[in-house]
């Protein structure tokens, strides 16, 4: 019985081998991502990475110029409007409009999300936070602060948010809605951003001089633990050939890898949030706007000189991609296809 089966195995071997498709090996790896973009033209427009082709606008308002901010959260995407109260929402993946939250009064700044049923918009006119319930897309209160609120973010259920008339940040607990500390930065603090890989938050100071009147002063960078409430020294941002007093600091983005990027009018900068220690000048070339893309692990940027938006890899030493716009662009996110 054997050897009667010898034979058909092998000629079943050799048909197989003869239908082997001689077709090259094919990489998986998909390296297609969808950027998000407001622009100053007050509309936010999808562009196909890295074929570059524009998918086209998918909202607008075209009765104001604007610095609308793009924040995606889960399964959604929310754009804070500069110019209305309002906060529109999209869905991530078809990226149509789907609801707009009415704020109290004025427009929002900044928005951040502590938990998945909670957003907390500063809207800096009325020296308040406007806490939204998500699940109703509701403004379900407000959190009085001593000043100007600007931006915010979260750790947990911990929130910082910059003060820059009073050169302090607030911390507030997300369970409570209490402010449990002002504490005092440098001059005029006004991004914050998250570690996501540890408990503390990044705060940017411009300066004197530079949104607020006085002498130009120098544009830091601070560290909090946001368990202790425990704040470093300010680091001075500094590049070779710019002053840290001439530095104007643009935007903030801190990297799965530990690594705070800070964009500005002459300058993409590096900071290790774990070192704390050095500034690096990692791009000789101005910015208007930054952010960090979790669909790609890379750097997105608005150049200040023209109105590309330039992509650079984790670390910020490399360009990978210039992407042309029509308007220079106020906030970008990125999102998988």
């Amino acid at each position: 019985m054997k050897t009667r089966l010898f034979p058909l195995i092998s000629a079943i071997a050799i048909v197989a081998f003869s239908c082997t498709p001689e077709e090259p090996f094919i990489d998986s790896f998909d390296d297609r991502w969808r950027l998000v973009t407001s622009d100053r033209l007050g509309s936010v427009l999808v562009v196909d990475v890295p074929d570059q082709e524009s998918v086209g606008t998918v909202w607008s308002d075209p009765t104001d110029s604007a610095t609308h901010v793009l924040r995606r959260f889960r399964d959604q995407v929310f754009l804070v409007h500069s110019k209305r109260p309002w906060i529109i929402v999209f869905d991530a993946d078809t990226l149509r409009a789907v609801d707009t939250i009415a704020l109290s009064s004025d427009p929002g700044a900044s928005i951040a999300f502590a938990n998945a049923t909670t957003a907390f918009v500063t809207v800096p006119t009325k020296n308040q936070i406007e806490v939204v319930d998500l699940t109703v897309n509701r403004v379900a209160g407000s959190i009085t602060l001593p000043s100007r609120p600007m931006n915010i973010d979260a750790n947990g259920n911990q929130l910082c948010v910059t003060l820059p008339d009073s050169n302090a940040i607030a911390v507030i607990d997300s369970r409570s809605l209490k402010v449990e500390a002002v504490i005092t930065t440098a001059a005029v603090p006004w991004f914050v951003a998250s570690d996501p890989s540890s408990a503390q938050f990044c705060i940017v100071s411009i300066g004197q001089g530079k949104v607020t009147p006085g002498t130009q002063t120098a544009a830091t960078i601070q560290f909090l633990n946001a368990t202790t409430r425990a704040l470093t020294s300010p680091l001075e941002l500094t590049t070779r050939g710019s002053t840290a007093a001439k530095l104007i600091p643009t935007g903030l983005a801190i990297s799965a890898t530990q690594q705070a990027f800070v964009a500005s009018n002459v300058a993409l900068l590096r900071v290790s949030t774990r070192a704390r220690n050095r500034v690096t000048t990692m791009q000789p070339e101005g910015m208007s706007a930054l952010t960090y893309n979790d669909a790609r692990a890379e750097l997105v940027a608005q150049l200040a000189a023209s109105s590309a938006v330039a992509v650079y890899n984790a670390n910020g030493d490399a360009r990978t991609q210039l992407i042309p716009m029509t308007a220079p662009t106020t906030s970008s996110i990125g999102i998988a296809p």
